[in-house]
């Protein structure tokens, strides 16, 4: 399926290669390089470029690309989500995901790319079974792997990957059990310059910290599951649960994950947690002024400079805003109870909301 993948970054230059059944000549590149160039933006090159006897399959983050050599026709969103599951990966194992760590951890990053694709099909992509896998990296091992010339990689397969919840590993024990979940929705929204709603979706996920001992087996439950569009879940959830009752029904994973992700269609009412007035102004020949309110808060307004003899632009420009509201959720999604079942002991359990935008302009 997948034929090689290379890391591109914004420059143009190949970060890093890897290559499954056969290694694909960096030629191939061209291609992608042409289209790179004649991209306004970053954002502009297209996920997915036909190249003669090949596709290659992009995604964008921190001015990196992933590009996936496909010599096959497949789902292309497919490729997307593993090429998204390897940026997430290389987070969870290092914080971040840019070059300069890429560089300085490659030896890891080769690793994990070995054990996620077998011969170009995935395979092992969740971070439990992965971190069981190959140990992430640490002063202490790096000195160790140095002096005694070992790597990272185990030598005992994952207890998960034999169970019925390969996403989990075996016998897991804390001290404190706790479970948290983020839900976190991102506003796209397009406000005209009389502070009408052109356009507005949200664009929500569901992130988890489970930290509980042995295998609980939980539910959660929402007051108005209906608000949710286009749900994707992660594989924990059990599905036919969902669609019968609306409720989410799973074996966790231990640690950090996405347990699902929704969006909220303009169909339905989407609530602005800001709002925009502006008032701008230009003079003749030496500049003009900029006062934005947002909110509550009044800006002070900026000094516009013009060059001598330069004309005065059209006075509607379009500006993106960028904010975060701690303890809102946007949609109106509301997380009713979380049950446990199969474990005697009572969990700490809490629940965080925040909004923020994603693309938000305002026409002034």
């Amino acid at each position: 399926m997948i034929e090689s993948i290379f890391l591109i970054n914004g420059l143009g230059d190949i970060v890093m290669e890897k290559h499954w059944a056969s290694a694909i000549p960096r030629s191939i590149c061209d291609y992608f390089f042409d289209v790179q160039k004649s991209a306004s933006r970053p954002e502009d090159v297209p996920p997915v470029i036909p190249v003669p006897h090949n596709y290659l399959i992009n995604l964008l983050r921190n001015n990196l690309f992933f590009v996936a050599v496909i010599s096959s026709e497949v789902p292309p969103l497919f490729v997307i989500e593993f090429l998204q599951r390897v940026v997430h990966i290389i987070e969870e194992y290092f914080g971040e995901c840019k070059e300069s760590i890429i560089k300085e951890q490659h030896v890891v990053v080769y690793e994990l790319l070995d054990e996620m694709l077998d011969n170009g099909y995935p395979l092992a992509t969740e971070s439990n079974i992965l971190k069981e896998l190959i140990k992430p990296p640490n002063l202490f091992r790096t000195i160790t792997n140095t002096v005694t010339g070992k790597s990272n990689v185990s030598s005992i397969l994952p207890s998960g990957q034999l169970s019925n919840v390969p996403w989990r590993r075996a016998d897991v024990k804390y001290a404190n059990n706790e479970a948290y979940f983020d839900v976190v929705e991102e506003v796209d929204a397009i406000i005209d310059k009389m502070g009408g709603t052109v356009m507005a979706e949200i664009h929500g996920y569901i992130d988890c910290c489970i930290r509980l001992s042995g295998n609980p087996d939980l539910t959660l439950s929402f007051i108005n599951p209906r608000l949710c569009d286009d749900v994707s879940f992660h594989p924990c959830v059990r599905f036919k649960k969902w669609e019968a009752e609306r409720v989410l029904s799973f074996v966790p994973p231990d640690g950090n994950f996405t347990l699902m992700s929704y969006h909220v269609a303009s169909n339905n009412i989407v609530a602005i947690p800001i709002y925009v007035k502006h008032n701008i102004i230009f003079r003749e020949g030496t500049g003009g002024k900029m006062d934005l309110t947002v909110g509550p808060r009044t800006t002070m307004g900026k000094t516009i400079a013009l060059q001598s003899g330069a004309t005065i632009p059209s006075s509607n420009p379009v500006i993106n805003v960028r904010f975060c509201v701690n303890q809102l959720a946007a949609s109106g999604l509301k997380v009713n109870r979380l049950d446990m079942y199969g474990e005697r002991y009572k969990p700490f359990k809490g629940v965080k909301y925040i909004t923020k935008a994603g693309q938000f302009q305002v026409r002034l």
